[in-house]
């Protein structure tokens, strides 16, 4: 009995391996669909993707990427109302995920929901200015500036003041990276934004 109840406990766990090898290979391919569905033009293989992350996602149910490459991959479609259910799932893994709530606030505003954009970017303001914990590094404390003055120019409640400050930092006076994207913020139209994911 004893000998029986060990093969069985053994096959199980064959199969269990087995399974997960078999998940991963299916996570790997989509990640390689992925990769080339960005970068094409056709509608078919990019939809053909989005099928096959939604059919992977049930195994990595806490997979952040999948649902953030999904959520792209719809926008470049103008599924606008897919992308918004997908970002929505998966701020329930990372609430916190500010890069993919200002692009949910965007698309809300292209959707036509100007109440709910607004609400999701000063979600998105809130973290960035309450949630110190989740910045730690230098480099990290500049791309959260960055983030804020995109919020406020999409809130349309940028001012000179802003970039004037964060220009002025000492830690920003020798990147001339981050000086870069703080003065194509500044200079550029809040449309500018917005029409990247028309």
């Amino acid at each position: 009995m004893k000998k029986r109840i060990i093969l069985l406990i053994i096959v199980i766990m064959i199969n269990s391996c087995s399974k997960k090898q078999d998940n991963l290979a299916m996570l790997n391919k989509t990640i390689a669909e992925i990769e080339v569905a960005q970068n094409s033009n056709d509608i078919e293989f990019i939809e053909f993707t989005i099928e096959h992350i939604e059919k992977t996602m049930p195994l990595f149910p806490k997979h952040q990427s999948l649902r953030e490459k999904k959520a792209l991959l719809e926008i470049r479609l103008k599924r606008y109302k897919s992308a918004i259910k997908t970002l929505d799932d998966l701020f329930l893994i990372n609430p916190t995920n500010i890069d993919f709530m200002i692009i949910q606030g965007i698309i809300l505003e292209i959707d036509g929901s100007i109440a709910k954009s607004d609400k999701t970017l000063y979600r998105a303001l809130d973290l960035l200015e309450n949630k110190k914990k989740y910045f730690s590094s230098d480099k990290k404390e500049i791309l959260k500036r960055i983030n804020k003055l995109i919020i406020l120019k999409l809130l349309r409640l940028d001012t000179d003041y802003d970039y004037m400050e964060l220009l002025s930092e000492s830690y920003i006076k020798n990147s001339s990276e981050f000086k870069k994207s703080i003065m194509m913020i500044r200079n550029s139209n809040r449309d500018v934004f917005i029409n990247r994911y028309r």
